[in-house]
């Protein structure tokens, strides 16, 4: 029924995903009906594909022409503080 359905300790979840998009679905009732694939994680595990926010090449971590103008809009959009 769904490209992916999340396992937990070999339970099926509710949890479901579709062409790369997150949902929820009661898992059916009785055993699979086909064989299930696990799949592993290629991903490394020690941090070495993250990076921190404050780094040089993330940018700006504040910019206080943009924050303003958020302000502006909220205001704009949702009214003054009272």
């Amino acid at each position: 029924m769904h490209e992916d359905r999340y396992f937990s300790v070999g339970q099926p979840t509710i949890l479901v995903r579709d062409g790369g998009i997150e949902d929820y679905d009661p898992p059916p009732v009785g055993p699979p009906k086909v064989g299930l694939v696990e799949v592993r994680n290629t991903q490394p595990t020690d941090g070495s594909d993250l990076s921190r926010a404050d780094h040089g090449s993330a940018g700006a971590v504040y910019d206080p022409k943009a924050a303003y103008w958020a302000a502006v809009d909220s205001a704009a959009i949702y009214g003054g503080v009272s």
